[in-house]
């Protein structure tokens, strides 16, 4: 077992009445803390990851919906502007751009008047109140990848989630693999290649990668989520329409190592230095797919199952768990966030894939699922979110006075 780079003897397993433990450190938290603020959740986003973002949204502004709070909804269309939403318990991923648009029509928004970030999303929001928090409920790129939060920092406001560094490194693929190896931990074997270079010299690159890493092998976009222009490749000519497909999202294409792997995830959640995991969790894909894609991970039960608890020996469990909490740590990761982790089924070795800081909400998601075996349920869990984003602002609140 390799040794974890933090040591930690606050960490420990909770007991919240569900089916499995929890285990890291129990943050504090209170409904008292959030009773009558005036909540906005951003959702959707100028994203491939657009409609996944919808639906996570959906089942998050159920739950919130049920909390002592005001609650205002605005979109961000796939084009980029930002629409008022009237929520009314339900969100249609195909329809809520022509509702929200009815909605803009009745409003008297005056330009001249939206003098901030935070007065812009006042005004579109719901409640005339100015808004206390917002929960960006956004997945991919211009979206978790550090562009909202550097909006809503400018905006200074508290906001769910990872600061603009954490997201940025956990959204692009290549630069979290940099991270991670440079602090000793297991990744399969890769590759990365700028377009320009595989516009220009794709036989060298061809070559280069047959040499270094045999076939089969993963490509994908550096900075996409949701297994977005991702495929399988077992051979040269789907080689080249991969290494084509995934260019067309990211200037930086990952070649991976295609192994055979047991795919298990750690949902986390907490602020550093202290955080809570649920038990591991393991995507079974029950279908021929080659690939874990964004169709079976977002719009299909009968494809894939999660398994919660991943039947895993203990101590490999609390491996997974301690490596979850310790990347965290080091990238600064805040709220909430899901780590992916790989385990070679022919030699029984586990490698790190990615962490995602902003991973699916949606009903079928593994985090709120994971965290709901632990007796975490859905409203309980946005709380959770929400306490830890006021904390994190106050936090950085005195870092900025201290700075001054």
């Amino acid at each position: 077992m390799q040794k974890r780079f933090y040591m930690d003897k606050q960490r420990q397993e909770f007991d919240f009445k569900g089916e499995c433990l929890a285990y890291g450190y129990n943050s504090a938290f209170s409904l008292d803390m959030i009773k009558g603020k005036h909540i906005l959740l951003l959702f959707g986003g100028r994203s491939t990851e657009h409609m996944v973002a919808c639906r996570s949204a959906q089942f998050i502004a159920q739950a919130l919906a049920k909390l002592p709070i005001k609650l205002s909804l605005v979109g961000i269309t796939e084009t980029g502007e930002f629409l008022p939403y009237p929520f009314n318990g339900e969100l249609d991923s195909a329809s809520w751009e022509k509702i929200a648009r009815n909605e803009l029509a009745k409003r008297k928004i005056e330009p001249s008047l939206v003098t901030s970030p935070r007065a812009f999303l006042t005004a579109l929001s719901q409640d005339a109140s100015p808004i206390d928090l917002v929960f960006p409920v956004l997945h991919g790129v211009n979206c978790e990848d550090g562009a909202i939060q550097g909006l809503l920092r400018l905006a200074n406001v508290p906001f769910v989630g990872s600061d603009i560094l954490a997201s940025a490194c956990g959204m692009d693929k290549v630069t979290c693999k940099e991270l991670l190896e440079v602090k000793g931990l297991p990744v399969v074997p890769w590759l990365a290649y700028e377009r320009q270079r595989l516009k220009y010299d794709m036989e060298e690159v061809v070559k280069e990668l047959e040499q270094a890493i045999k076939y089969p092998v993963f490509v994908k976009p550096s900075n996409a989520g949701s297994s977005v222009g991702a495929s399988r490749v077992n051979n040269r000519e789907e080689l080249l329409l991969a290494l084509a497909e995934a260019s067309r999202f990211d200037r930086l294409v990952l070649v991976e190592k295609c192994k055979r792997v047991r795919e298990l995830e750690c949902a986390v959640l907490g602020n550093s230095p202290y955080y809570l995991t649920g038990p591991v969790g393991e995507i079974i894909v029950k279908t021929d797919n080659a690939v874990y894609d964004y169709q079976t991970k977002y719009f299909s039960n009968q494809a894939s199952e999660a398994c919660i608890p991943s039947p895993l020996a203990p101590e490999l469990a609390r491996q997974i768990q301690d490596y979850a909490i310790d990347i965290c740590k080091y990238l600064q990761v805040s709220g909430l966030s899901r780590v992916d982790f790989f385990l070679d089924k022919d030699d029984n070795k586990l490698y790190v894939n990615e962490i995602n800081t902003f991973p699916g909400f949606t009903s079928i998601s593994l985090f709120p699922k994971v965290f709901a075996k632990a007796g975490i349920k859905a409203e309980e869990l946005c709380v959770r979110l929400l306490c830890l984003a006021l904390e994190d602002y106050a936090n950085k609140q005195r870092e900025e006075q201290i700075k001054a």
